[in-house]
């Protein structure tokens, strides 16, 4: 399945970009989204909770994806 992350925060700032898209499994779940951005972010993200949101919407890591789905990687929000 084709999935676009969309990243925010600390997670942009781990990978360089505001969005991509990436390869997973069909049948898989919004956590192995989540898996994939911290394997590809190495220690940049060890330690930063991440909630996600699948279509906009704010999911458990197990919510089934489906092809096409965007979903959100969303850490706390920063002060400024």
């Amino acid at each position: 399945m084709r999935i676009t992350v969309r990243c925010f925060s600390h997670v942009r700032d781990a990978l360089g970009a505001d969005s991509l898209e990436i390869e997973i499994p069909e049948g898989a779940r919004a956590r192995a989204v989540e898996e994939r951005i911290r394997q590809m972010a190495g220690r940049r993200l060890e330690g930063i909770p991440l909630r996600l949101a699948r279509n906009r919407a704010f999911v458990e890591p197990a919510e089934p994806l489906a092809d096409g789905d965007e979903v959100s990687l969303l850490p706390p929000a920063r002060g400024g």
